[in-house]
This record gives C-alpha cells, structure tokens and sequence, in this order.
C-alpha cells in the first residue's frame, strides 16, 4: 500500500492574543515578525509550525551565509534563478534597492525563510499595474531555476502592486530547479481588482519556501491562487487588510506526486470591519512517499472592527 500522507490539516479561529510569550507558538498571530534574522533563529523541527516540514531539504533555505555567499557569485557568474518578464500595456517592471520606500511596508517576515529571504539580497523587482489600466492579458513573471546540483541556495523578493482602479491578472511562474527562498508582497489600493497566481511547477529536485505578505487597502479586491505541481514547496500567505470593505478570496490547488513534500499554510487576519475572506484549497495525492501538509487559519476581529464575515475550507482526494 503506497504512503500517502495529509498531516495537521485543518481549518481555525483564532481567538484574542497578547504578544511578548515564547519565540515559536501554536497560534498563527502570535508568531514572531522581524526583519532581523537575529529575532527568529534557525528552527530544530519541533516547533509546531515547522514539525511536519523535511527539515534537511529545506535546511539550505536557513543558512543566511550561504544564501548571501551565493548572492555576491551571482555578481560575476549566472545566477542561480534568472526572471523572464511578459507584460502587457499598463504594467510596469523596476528593479530597485531594498532600500526603496515601496519594500518592506506590508509586513516583516513571519519565519526563518521569509527573513533569510529578505535579508539574502539587496534588490527587489517590483510589477505595479498602474493607476486605472485595464490589462487586456496576464502579466507574467517566469521565475526559472538553473542551479540542478542545489549548490547557490538563492533569495528573491518580489513586490506586485495593484493602484487605485487597475484591474488584472499577475501569474509567477516557477519552473526548472533551485533552492529559493522568497519574499512576495502585495499590495491592492482602494478601489483595483487584482488576480495573482502563483504556479510552482518546479522540477522534483527544486526546494521553495515563499512567504506572501498581502494587504488589501479600502474596498480592494484580492483573488490569490496558489497552484502547486511539483518540487519540494512550503507556501505561506499571510494575507491582511487596511481599511474597511476590502474582499480576499484565497484558492489552491495541489497535486502531491511520489516522493514529494509540499506544505500550504494561508493565514487571514481581519483587523478591519467589513471585511470579507474566503479560503478554499484541493489537493491530492498519488505515489509512494506523496506527503501534503494544510494548514488555515483565520485571527478573530480585534475591536473596534465590526463583525466580518470569513470561511476556510480543504479538501483532498
């Protein structure tokens, strides 16, 4: 009978926090947020977000020397992940500092790849669909690994900006091997409709750890999809709004093949009143040693936000 596994799969509510307790904690909005890597050191695999993780594959993606080693051959040698850009009218492309005024406003990192992924480069590229386009087609983002022997593990961070009155659809594609660790921000003014999907159909080899840190301003409109196919991957959206009426659906699709790991962790909070968010993943499973972990969870609404309405599901087969 071959090995199919869903650990810790599961779907709750959160209920009124204070912060200052342990460094690693069982409730999402408790976790530690830092740009530091100082302030959220290397997991050992017992704490109870990382416990169901392979923690010698993705162990590359906590050594921040090693992911900043690989950064500066970058300088003179090909990168280990190089980006193809098709973008339609009304998108525009930058890569800019880390410094830039636009990065890092959404929210600090929530574990120790997201803050190896932002402290691993010194760029970010940066799509912003600009103030009121239309986009006829998807703008997309083809994020290919070559680095087969998993030798330069790599860091990338990516801001995708929706403003006031766009509408459109973003895709990143991940395809080839690398070992990436990686940053996403998002964010939706009031008033612009955004589609971001994110396909990871990395080769088997490939190990990707992405920390998506979402805000959804005013009556903004998010559709997040996550489409996982292949490699080893732990996707970890945390997804907020700023202001009231905004409205977050959150898809996933993902298909476990023999041997592989991958690990899907959406996490809403509801800060605002009148708000809306719907969760909803499928996957499935096929193969020996086929091993998919889900976790969602959605944090109460803190006063004074008024009652909001928010679901999560999952499903497999």
């Amino acid at each position: 009978m071959p090995e199919l596994s869903t650990d810790h799969s599961g779907a709750t509510l959160d209920g009124a926090h204070s912060h200052g307790g342990p460094r690693y904690v069982s409730s999402r909005a408790d976790r530690p947020t830092s740009f530091d890597p100082a302030d959220i050191p290397v997991p050992r695999g017992r704490e109870e977000e990382w416990r169901f993780t392979p923690m010698k594959r993705f162990a590359p993606l906590f050594d921040l020397d090693a992911i900043r080693a690989a950064a500066g051959a970058a300088q003179t040698d090909a990168g280990a992940v190089r980006v193809e850009a098709d973008l339609p009218d009304g998108v525009s492309l930058e890569t800019v500092p880390r410094s830039d005024a636009r990065i890092g406003t959404v929210g600090a990192p929530v574990d120790r790849t997201g803050v190896t992924a932002w402290n691993g480069t010194e760029t970010a590229t940066v799509l912003t669909l600009e103030p009121g386009a239309q986009l006829e087609r998807a703008a997309r983002l083809n994020i290919i690994g070559q680095d087969a022997q998993l030798a330069r593990p790599t860091a990338q961070h990516i801001l995708v900006a929706a403003e006031s009155g766009s509408r459109g659809t973003v895709v990143l594609d991940h395809t080839g091997t690398a070992a990436l660790t990686q940053g996403v921000e998002v964010t939706v003014a009031d008033g612009a409709e955004l589609t971001l999907v994110t396909v990871q159909g990395w080769e088997d080899e490939a190990v990707h750890a992405s920390n998506h840190r979402v805000k959804v301003c005013g009556r903004g409109v998010l559709k997040h999809v996550v489409v996982s196919l292949g490699g080893d991957v732990r996707i970890c959206p945390d997804l907020g709004f700023s202001g009231e009426g905004g409205h977050i659906d959150a898809y996933g699709v993902y298909f476990t093949d023999s041997g592989q790991y991958q690990e899907h962790r959406p996490y809403v909070a509801h800060t605002e009143p009148h708000c809306y968010s719907r969760v909803t993943y499928k996957g499935a499973l096929q193969g020996e040693g086929a091993h998919a972990v889900w976790v969602g969870t959605a944090s109460s609404v803190r006063p004074p936000a008024a009652p909001t309405p928010t679901s999560s599901t999952a499903t497999w087969s």
